[in-house]
């Protein structure tokens, strides 16, 4: 229910009240007779249950129109009283009085108590506040933490801990470390600018190829390593080493130059060549190293080594 329609509700229910309590009151007051008399006690108790319900249900509003209520009925009885000269109906302003008092205080505990919701909200959206501004921040650290800033991928941090994690779970799986042939005559020639733009251009189309399939990170300068989680079979691990050197041998045109750069690659797998993520990055490295010794752009098992 929207706030507008809470709002005449509350008002319906204050003049339903307004009503109830007008007529108890004034019924078992000014306008008391004997065939009254005997139910002057229920009627009393309604107009004050009246009473008692606008001040729950609108608040201030319902605050001030009780104690109007309740005044014009002290005003009232007193005036009858001093005009008869008689004390017949002197315990309804003993009763205007005590549902006067009684109004003030149920509206003092109402208004702290919804002071008090009231903070505790406010409290609640300042927690809620925090805990996304921390989440935030968490982010923003994991991604230093677990990010090449340069090129976007996951960085060798994150690369170990995934294969920790799988070494941890038992998983068999296999990496692929590809080191870039003659990167530096590259960087040398055309300059670190020309340099980071290749690195980039090659972070994009090993995350591209990898996608959501493999786990693919930045390792090092110039090099990539990607994770194959599960069994896989020397035919299956080449196929997707062919796959990646076609998506990685396209001709680059970086700044108007045109630009051909080959990888190496070096593959270890758990568990066969180690139980250890370390020695498995060191394993797929000299595996690399075995490659570019037997004329570059090739893989090596680290098996073969």
């Amino acid at each position: 229910m929207n706030e507008r329609e809470n709002n005449q509700k509350n008002l319906i229910t204050l003049i339903i009240c307004v009503i109830v309590s007008a007529f108890g009151f004034l019924i078992t007051g000014p306008f008391l007779s004997e065939a009254i008399r005997p139910f002057a006690g229920i009627f009393a108790q309604l107009s004050i249950l009246a009473i008692i319900i606008m001040v729950i249900t609108n608040r201030k509003r319902g605050f001030f129109t009780a104690l109007v209520i309740t005044g014009c009925l002290f005003i009232m009885v007193l005036a009858i009283i001093l005009i008869s000269n008689s004390m017949a109906i002197f315990s309804n302003l003993i009763v205007a009085v005590v549902t006067s008092i009684l109004v003030c205080i149920l509206y003092y505990y109402l208004k702290k108590n919804d002071d008090m919701h009231q903070e505790l909200n406010q409290q609640y959206e300042q927690l809620m506040d925090t805990k996304r501004e921390l989440e935030r921040k968490d982010t923003e650290l994991r991604n230093l933490a677990y990010k090449d800033q340069m090129t976007g991928l996951y960085n060798k941090a994150y690369f170990s801990e995934q294969m920790e994690e799988a070494i941890r779970q038992d998983v068999p799986f296999t990496i692929i470390y590809a080191d870039m042939d003659n990167f530096k005559v590259v960087d040398d020639t055309f300059g670190p600018e020309v340099g980071d733009a290749v690195l980039n251009t090659y972070a994009e189309r090993v995350a591209s190829y990898c996608g959501k399939k493999y786990i693919c990170a930045r390792t090092g300068g110039d090099d990539f390593g990607i994770l194959l989680t599960g069994q896989q079979s020397q035919a299956e691990i080449l196929n997707v080493i062919e796959q990646l050197r076609r998506t990685l041998g396209e001709p680059l045109n970086i700044q108007g130059q045109a630009l051909s750069i080959t990888s190496s690659y070096g593959i270890a797998s758990y568990p066969q060549d180690s139980r250890n993520a370390d020695n498995l990055l060191n394993c797929s490295v000299m595996a690399v190293y075995r490659a570019k010794a037997n004329g570059k752009d090739r893989p090596c098992f680290f098996s073969q080594t």
